[in-house]
């Protein structure tokens, strides 16, 4: 008999940790935009210059040569579920009796008028990374999150020169936390320049427009935003939120199509409607994910359910070799938050090949 076919859509942190673990009784293929995929949680420390390219870079191919999985690298267009087959962007069908998706998410605003042509979005992060290897004053940074913020910073500290975040209506990080009161901290002390309640509408050469009225010159426009919905799941016919996203269970199984799962930022939790987009969460979904697609694949139903922690150890770079970290209502700066961070980070990375050039730092 053929043995049964499991698509991993997007090599999301998730799907990562179930192709390196996954019984080698069954067919896999990874359907992938690219041969590698930079690690989100290194990033940052790639802008800050403490980690190469390649050091936060998983080999994609080489991964799948490792676990006799196939790599498809034209990326996906859609998913036609009642077909049970992924449309390539290459204009193939690729036919699944498992579907999991781990595809991330899109960045909210990217569609605004001339975004596209003239902001460095961070995602992908690898395309990212090379266009911001030098500084063009001043940096407007787009995005009123931890992410837009962390990256503000570390590119503010790296480079000296003028650097601007635009928050939007909600500001940094819409908390009270002291988390939160600490991350302003940091960027008051690091000389960022906050605008909070304008967005940005609209961009030109040099110029971004903001709705009220007002304009912004920039050398380098970044865009940060939030998560939208990815456009793969757009035209399918699996049951989404009213904003886009996989409605899943807490198997992590499709509401709408049993054959079907997914984890990270594409999917919204029915009993856990509130939890954040962040990579810890695929990370933490990951093993549930595993357990539950192996038992689909075997022809079972799933029986892990995924809790959320509910306050999950929470570190970002703030840049200058220090980090900022948060866990069960404490926080804490400094070095020793980064030295925490870099061991977390070498430790996950280290599961996965990385591409010629890697050298330890």
């Amino acid at each position: 008999m053929t043995p049964p076919h499991l698509v991993l859509l997007g090599p999301g942190l998730a799907h990562l940790h179930v192709l390196s673990r996954l019984p080698r009784e069954f067919t896999v293929t990874l359907v992938s935009e690219g041969p590698q995929q930079m690690y989100s949680g290194m990033f940052p420390g790639v802008l800050a210059q403490e980690y190469s390219a390649a050091e936060a870079t998983i080999d994609l191919s080489a991964l799948c040569a490792r676990t006799n999985a196939t790599l498809e690298v034209s990326g996906a267009r859609r998913v036609d579920a009642d077909a049970h087959v992924v449309e390539l962007r290459d204009g193939r069908f690729l036919p699944y009796d498992v579907l999991s998706i781990n595809v991330g998410a899109r960045l909210k605003g990217h569609d605004l008028p001339g975004v596209a042509a003239h902001a460095i979005s961070v995602k992908p992060f690898a395309d990212a990374a090379l266009q911001l290897h030098r500084a063009s004053a001043p940096l407007l940074v787009v995005g009123g999150g931890v992410a837009a913020t962390e990256i503000a910073l570390v590119l503010r500290r790296r480079f000296a020169v003028q650097t601007i975040l635009v928050t939007g209506p909600h500001g940094v990080v819409h908390t009270r936390s002291t988390f939160a009161r600490a991350l302003r901290a940091e960027v008051r002390d690091a000389g960022v320049k906050l605008i909070e309640g304008p967005r940005v509408i609209s961009a030109e050469a040099g110029v971004a427009a903001l709705d009220d009225g007002s304009s912004k010159a920039f050398g380098r426009l970044i865009w940060v935003t939030g998560p939208a919905a990815p456009a793969v799941l757009v035209d399918s016919a699996l049951d989404k939120t009213a904003d886009g996203y996989l409605r899943v269970d807490a198997t992590l199984r499709s509401r709408s199509h049993a054959r079907i799962f997914g984890a990270g930022d594409c999917i919204a939790i029915d009993e856990h409607p509130d939890l954040e987009k962040a990579g810890v969460f695929s990370i933490r979904q990951a093993p549930t994910l595993l357990r539950n697609v192996t038992a689909a694949l075997r022809g079972n139903a799933p029986v892990a359910r995924y809790a959320p922690h509910q306050r999950p150890l929470q570190i970002i770079n703030v840049g200058c070799g220090r980090a900022l970290a948060a866990w069960r209502g404490l926080t804490f700066c400094g070095r020793i938050a980064h030295q925490l961070k870099r061991a977390i980070d070498r430790r996950w990375i280290r599961d996965y090949p990385r591409p010629a050039g890697d050298g330890d730092r």
